[in-house]
């Protein structure tokens, strides 16, 4: 059988990535979901906030977390009729027993709930979300707080938060609206997946 060639992340020709205008950042926990939002229009409003199931447990956790992101975003999304981009930072292999399955599903319970709603998504690895963020894929929570300070001037007092607004980083990189990458971002780049298009 004959190899197939990996296809470059492009999109239909409906829905170019130059006509996205807001980034959401999702990083999915059974604890406490962060999430960011970046709007080309509104750079100095831009919404964030953490999707709190620590005291929640199976499918009404998951579910709790779906219909809270569905409130706080897809709905803004869809009455403003603008295009966005969805930048979730996949789950960690580190994840061990149960956690490991539980935060899959999740992960695949909000990436069918986007394909549904015709939203494109990005899932970024762990390692490569640090590295753009710090230099370092192995930096820890605390560390990646204080480099978003450092680089980008805000302030987060909750590292699911902090690494939903490195997501929108990363998305803003990827379409091209930061132009001032260094050389360490630039290299984490090259290690994004394709960006799954419904």
């Amino acid at each position: 059988m004959a190899k197939q060639k990996k296809q470059s992340i492009s999109a239909p020709s409906t829905f170019p990535l130059s006509q996205v205008t807001r980034i959401l950042g999702l990083d999915l926990s059974l604890t406490g979901t962060g999430w960011f939002v970046w709007d080309q229009y509104d750079t100095t409003n831009n919404e964030h906030g953490l999707i709190d199931t620590k005291d929640m447990a199976g499918l009404g956790r998951m579910n709790h977390i779906l219909t809270a992101i569905n409130s706080k975003i897809y709905n803004k999304i869809q009455e403003e009729n603008e295009y966005s981009l969805i930048v979730m930072e996949d789950f960690s292999f580190a994840s061990k027993g149960a956690s490991l399955f539980q935060i899959a599903g999740l992960a695949y319970i909000v990436r069918y709930d986007l394909w549904q709603k015709h939203i494109p998504s990005l899932l970024v690895p762990p390692t490569v979300l640090k590295k753009f963020v710090t230099g370092q894929g192995n930096s820890d929570k605390n560390v990646m707080l204080k480099e978003i300070y450092k680089r980008w001037s805000v302030d987060l007092n909750d590292d699911n938060v902090g690494d939903a607004y490195g997501l929108t980083r990363i998305g803003r990189a990827l379409l091209g609206k930061d132009s001032d990458l260094t050389a360490f971002q630039l290299d984490a780049m090259k290690k994004l997946p394709e960006v799954d298009w419904p």
